[in-house]
């Protein structure tokens, strides 16, 4: 659900549109802001400190203010990510940030540097993530007739930071949900799984369909992510195009949690 609010002013209407920008975007609305790299992995070791930078970019015509600060983030059972307030998560990396400048003005067509400090505990041991965070104050932008909008955004520079020597995360299958949609002629199917330990867990996948003689007519491919430590995530098939007859059919979901073996569970479907 969009976060619109409007208020009603003579002569004007103005309209605040806050947009919450996710890694994987490059652009803000309007104000079409940038940044580079939107994430980093990083593996690092007991008590060190890394120093890394990152770029915003500004847009091609207004002149914004932004203000940095750090901050939690989650993935949802379906991988959206939640930005939440320090503290929130257990395995927070956010007090290990910090950042510089925290406060700055983005010129038309002008990038700013951000160099960013992480200084690891010494007793560390596993996975950590924690996000800067890039506001920009509301910026008037004409509209038609007697309208005006103000448009601020959001980037967020999402750090992974992986603790060398630490145990692998551990991962196992909840349940397969599988599904034919008469409608779409597509198989549906929400495979969850979970990481049992401390460390992250990039998801590979698959979808084996066989008949009833156990010949093999289809694979498809989930799609791939983070799973984080004790979290639990749902993926769902890439997009498909596969031709299959009415019948009955097992899906064997095939996860690949880079361990060393393949963990699997089946179900059965008909296809009508």
């Amino acid at each position: 659900m969009p976060l619109l609010q409007s208020k009603f002013r003579l002569p004007v209407f103005f309209i605040l549109l806050l947009v919450l920008v996710v890694p994987s975007w490059l652009a803000v609305l309007a104000l079409d802001l940038g940044i580079s790299p939107p994430d980093i992995n990083l593996k690092l070791d007991k008590g060190e400190e890394y120093l890394g930078e990152l770029y915003i970019f500004g847009s091609d015509t207004d002149t914004v203010d932004v203000k940095a600060y750090a901050m939690d983030w989650s993935l949802t059972a379906s991988g959206d990510y939640q930005f939440l307030p320090l503290g929130t998560i257990k395995r927070s990396a956010s007090a290990w940030v910090s950042f510089t400048p925290a406060n700055f003005r983005l010129l038309p067509k002008r990038g700013q540097k951000v160099l960013y400090t992480v200084k690891v505990p010494n007793d560390a041991a596993g996975s950590y993530w924690a996000n800067i965070m890039f506001d920009t104050n509301p910026t008037l932008i004409k509209g038609k007739e007697r309208f005006q909008v103000a448009v601020s955004g959001r980037l967020a520079f999402i750090l992974r930071i992986d603790i060398k020597g630490s145990s692998p995360g551990t991962g196992s299958i909840e349940k397969l949900k599988l599904n034919w949609n008469p409608a779409t002629r597509k198989v549906e199917a929400l495979f969850r799984v979970k990481n049992n330990g401390k460390s992250f867990i990039r998801f590979k996948g698959r979808l084996e369909i066989k008949d009833i003689f156990g010949k093999k007519v289809a694979e498809i491919p989930f799609r791939e992510g983070y799973v984080l430590p004790d979290y639990v995530r749902e993926f769902v098939l890439q997009d498909q195009d596969i031709n299959i007859t009415p019948g009955y059919y097992v899906g064997l979901a095939i996860a690949d949690f880079g361990e060393r073996s393949l963990k699997a569970v089946q179900a059965s479907f008909e296809v009508k």
